[in-house]
């Protein structure tokens, strides 16, 4: 079952992404997701309560590990 921010991250990715531009998608919290795409580029997608999705790059959030 998917709550409603995972929904509307859904939405926004394929709204944003053809599918064959997604290497991987995986939710990760009740408003979040990992999305890498195929380019080697790799985010984290955040629903917030406003309904605005904020989009982080994995090297923002792990220098170390990137």
């Amino acid at each position: 079952m998917r709550t409603p921010e995972q929904a509307q991250l859904l939405r926004w990715v394929e709204k944003h992404y053809d599918t064959d531009e997604i290497e991987r998608a995986e939710l990760i919290t009740h408003n979040a997701m990992r999305l890498i795409l195929r380019s080697g580029e790799d985010y984290i997608l955040i629903c917030r309560q406003s309904g605005r999705i904020e989009r982080l790059s994995a090297e923002e959030l792990w220098p170390a590990a990137v």
